[in-house]
């Protein structure tokens, strides 16, 4: 045979193998369908995933499965943070040393936070220079977060600069993992798209709260922002793959199931096997062990890979991938999102949010205009403050579900932010102050937000004497009250030592039109005071220009909107229910009936002023003290002493509430109803950089799922129902869980005690959630405080201010009492930043990280674009559109001293501004420390 022939020949063959095999593949079509037709639709969508299977591999030839070997370090929660940073040097020795044996072992993920770093070199800084070195090889990834929060219950500043400081620390040891991993967050806010593509971070790894069950989708911001999202195993998250690589003998079993259960939810050849969980250290035979095992693998290889590598292989070859839209709070037939951490332990969640007002609205902004003014900046400082905040933030620790000892820690963290920022507060404010031209005796009012406003105010003043004074605003007569007042005798050393008697006096009064992010002056002098009351009041009720409310014979309120004319009954009552959960769930018990403070008999005094009138509301709320062995609430009862402090200012569109609960019952919820009588397919709440929408549906009714859907939901400010013509909203700060019952009725979770930090015996979740431990002291006992208010409006949310009435409630103004006449050149009423329409929010004004720059950020809540301007009372030289990452985009113009800015719906919008310095410039630096 010549070549020539066996040339043919040879092609002949090929092409009958060619044709053979697209004949199978037709035949095998055909059969599909013909399946489809004779028995129905069922078996052919039955059979998908393995069509699906079975082209993958004809086509891709095998699955890879990617091994990430991991950790999840919680960096405190059954056990003090102390004890498992013990655990944690022991983790970093065994990695360090793996690495430093191993050039085999390729990668370990160290859980997408970077505290853990700054804990371990503490313990062990000479492996400095050894940890950076791998980091920067891409052996040890790092970052991108500092802390992993919840993200629900902090701000959305605060997940800002969780990752501002996550990339700095990362950084600094040569690389971020430039991935949104969120392995065990529980559920997730709807701006967190915006907020990692805001880094530069274009694919997110998530686990609980995802419905969908592929490993692939878009996940898509209300501003339109999308990243990729890698959702992890439905079921097992971020340990799937633990038990099938540490146990013993053949595992070959397991991995086969594990690539038949992911392949069914992939749209390509990659599965994700997560090699670790929480606390685990890495295991120096896993490169062993991939080698044995691809060793007898036909169609699948396992490879030593990591997230990033993992997702950059999907994203080459994935098609049709499903967008998700909003926040995820789903996922509960295979994942449990825990909605309980809302209220547990309700003292850190009152104190994180002080200390986030303390730090994002007053003491960065205020620090940046002293700076601005000549003062100082104490940077360092701040950014120390802000890292005891973030350790505060890890998901454990700020959702309350961790032991007694944790929540000491988390106490004392929150004392060492309070008194840092405090006292750069008080420098700040004196510094502006001194640049004021005001006289002696003079109370200065601070407004941080970025809209003209008035509001209740406190001031402390001192006198040689205790006479009678009148308090003006440089045109009128201004009422006030006071509060106490006390004599002191100061010693006084120079010339001589001599005793000087003064009377310091705390008053209170209203002020109004306080400038936008600026102050306004009020002048003490010498007089008679008298003032007419500016409210009209009886002994039940009182009524101003906007609202008339009463007081009921049972302690509820009734509300008149005079604006509307629409009433509003029985207001303010309490329903307290026993709880069989834990600090992760409510659970409520077999056969037990909700109690209602509705018909007791209370005490009502009245308290008024020139410009106020409030009632002292006092009931005693009879409820079982404990839970019995079997479960059921105890027939012996405990008094719940409940004062409700009601308050309506002269000029108030709103009903301000302080409710004290004295606490002696054990596994109970206690909750605030506010009936609006609104009946509504939806209402709003207030979330990060973000007002979202929530139906009013039905529960769906979830026998099999691993948690059951729960009506509670979390919120930020304020909850908002309204029929388009009017509306009823609460505001509220501090508190983070609630709900709408019937449509209509608002409540608000005040307290929830439960004993033990894990139970397996919940009717709302299958199994436990952590460690079984008791913890007493999430029973919460004791005096807690909680304001809220009333706000009856026309319209919506959006045309009634809803959202700067809540701001206005949660954040008081500030005053600085004066006691010399100063020479400077501002003026007594001055506005030292101004954002117009107030429909833009204020989100930061502080320094940059890496910069003398300044950083402002705003974000628009609603969905339509606004034109909006902002001046500042020292313009800057040069305005640079950036990332949340503070890295400059593009230059923005300055014209006549305004910056003008087109802001998308929902879009959160930073900006840098390069100041005008007209002094040395070595000298502005020097004032930066």
């Amino acid at each position: 045979m010549s070549d020539e022939e066996a040339k043919n020949n040879l092609c002949k063959r090929v092409n009958f193998c060619l044709i053979s095999f697209l004949f199978y593949i037709i035949i095998r079509y055909c059969i599909f369908h013909l399946c489809a037709t004779f028995t129905g639709i069922n078996f052919y969508i039955s059979i998908i995933p393995q069509r699906r299977r079975f082209c993958k591999q004809i086509f891709m030839n095998k699955y890879i499965i990617h091994n990430v070997s991991h950790t999840h370090w919680d960096r405190e929660w059954y056990l003090p943070y102390e004890t498992i940073r013990l655990r944690l040097v022991d983790m970093m020795d065994t990695l360090l040393g793996i690495m430093d044996g191993d050039s085999d072992y390729r990668y370990f993920t160290l859980d997408g936070q970077t505290v853990v770093l700054e804990d371990y070199l503490e313990i062990r800084p000479q492996m400095r220079e050894k940890l950076m070195n791998y980091t920067k090889d891409g052996r040890i990834l790092v970052g991108p977060w500092y802390t992993l929060p919840d993200e629900f219950l902090v701000s959305g500043e605060a997940l800002v600069r969780n990752l501002l400081l996550g990339h700095r620390i990362a950084s600094d040891f040569g690389r971020v993992m430039e991935i949104g991993y969120l392995p065990d967050m529980f559920g997730h806010i709807s701006q967190l798209p915006q907020i990692l593509c805001g880094f530069g971070i274009s694919t997110a790894v998530l686990w609980r709260g995802i419905g969908g069950e592929e490993a692939e989708y878009i996940l898509q911001g209300p501003d339109g922002s999308e990243v990729f999202l890698c959702r992890l195993e439905p079921e097992r998250g971020y340990s799937n793959g633990y038990d099938i690589l540490r146990q013993e003998g053949n595992c070959l079993p397991d991995l086969i199931a594990f690539k038949e259960k992911e392949a069914k939810r992939s749209k390509t050849c990659h599965l994700l096997l997560m090699n670790g969980s929480d606390h685990r250290f890495p295991d120096i035979q896993t490169p062993s062990i991939l080698h044995k095992l691809n060793a007898s693998l036909d169609d699948m290889k396992i490879i030593q890979s990591n997230l990033g590598k993992y997702i950059d292989a999907v994203r080459r070859e994935a098609k049709g991938i499903g967008t998700l839209c909003g926040e995820q709070r789903g996922g509960l037939k295979f994942a449990p999102v825990l909605p309980g951490v809302l209220s547990s332990r309700i003292y850190l969640k009152q104190k994180n949010e002080a200390m986030q007002i303390l730090l994002e609205i007053w003491v960065e902004p205020f620090s940046s205009i002293n700076l601005l003014c000549g003062g100082n900046y104490r940077k360092e400082a701040v950014r120390q403050a802000w890292k005891y905040l973030l350790q505060n933030h890890a998901h454990d620790s700020i959702c309350g579900c961790s032991i007694d000892e944790v929540q000491l820690d988390m106490e004392r963290r929150f004392s060492r932010v309070e008194e840092i920022g405090e006292r750069v507060l008080s420098e700040s404010l004196n510094g502006i102050v001194q640049n004021m031209n005001i006289p002696a005796q003079s109370i200065v009012v601070f407004n941080p937000l970025n809209w003209e406003r008035g509001g209740w105010v406190n001031a402390s003043i001192e006198f040689e004497n205790g006479e009678e004074f009148i308090l003006t605003d440089g045109e009128n007569e201004v009422p006030y009250k006071i509060i106490s007042k006390r004599y002191i005798n100061e010693v006084v050393l120079s010339p001589q030592i001599h005793i000087k008697k003064r009377v310091k006096i705390r008053i209170a009064f209203e002020a109004n039109a306080v400038p936008a992010v600026g102050y306004k002056t009020y002048i003490i002098k010498k007089g008679k005071m008298f003032f007419p009351s500016q409210i009209q009041s009886g002994d039940k009720w009182a009524e101003n220009e906007n609202l008339r409310v009463e007081i009921e014979k049972d302690g509820t309120l009734t509300i008149l909107d005079k604006n509307t004319n629409e009433l509003y009954e029985g207001l303010n009552y309490f329903e307290d229910s026993g709880d069989g959960g834990d600090e992760y769930n409510y659970s409520p018990l077999p056969e037990d009936t909700s109690l209602y403070s509705n018909g007791t008999v209370v005490q009502i005094k009245k308290e008024e002023g020139p410009f106020f009138i409030r009632f002292r509301v006092k009931k005693k709320f009879r409820v079982p003290e404990c839970l019995t062995r079997g479960g059921r609430r105890s027939r012996r009862t405990v008094t719940l002493e409940i004062e409700s402090f009601v308050t309506l200012l002269a000029s108030a569109r709103r009903v301000e509430v302080e409710t004290v609960v004295k606490n002696k019952a054990k596994n109970h919820r206690l909750r605030v109803m506010v009936p609006a009588n609104i009946k509504s397919s939806s209402f709003f709440a207030g979330s990060k950089f973000d007002c979202v929408e929530r139906m009013t549906e039905d529960l769906p009714t979830a026998e099999d799922w691993v948690e059951k859907p729960a009506g509670t939901f979390p919120y930020d400010n304020f909850i908002d129902i309204s029929s388009g013509k009017r509306g009823l909203a609460i505001l509220a700060n501090g508190v983070k869980e609630g709900e709408l019952i019937d449509s209509s009725i608002i409540a608000l979770t005040l307290l929830r005690c439960v004993g033990d930090l894990s139970r397996d015996d919940l009717a709302t979740r299958r199994g436990h959630a952590g460690p079984a431990i008791p913890t007493p002291g999430a029973q919460c006992p004791g005096i807690y405080r909680f304001r809220y208010a009333i706000l009856p409006h026309r319209d919506n949310w959006k045309n009634a201010g809803v959202l700067r009435e809540s701001l206005e409630h949660s954040v008081g103004l500030r005053t600085l009492f004066n006691d010399q006449t100063c020479d400077g050149y501002l003026p007594e009423r001055f506005s030292f930043l101004s954002i117009t329409p107030p429909d833009l929010i204020l989100s930061a004004f502080k320094l940059a990280e890496d910069s003398d720059t300044f950083v402002l950020r705003l974000y628009n809540p609603t969905e339509k674009k606004i034109e909006g301007k902002i001046r500042l009372f020292k313009p800057p030289r040069d305005v640079y559109l950036c990332n949340l990452n503070e890295e400059k985009k593009r230059t923005i113009q300055v014209r006549d001293g305004v910056i003008a800015i087109t802001v998308g719906g929902k879009e959160i919008v930073t900006l840098l501004l390069k100041p005008q310095i007209n002094a040395d410039v070595h000298k502005f630096s020097s004032l930066i420390f």
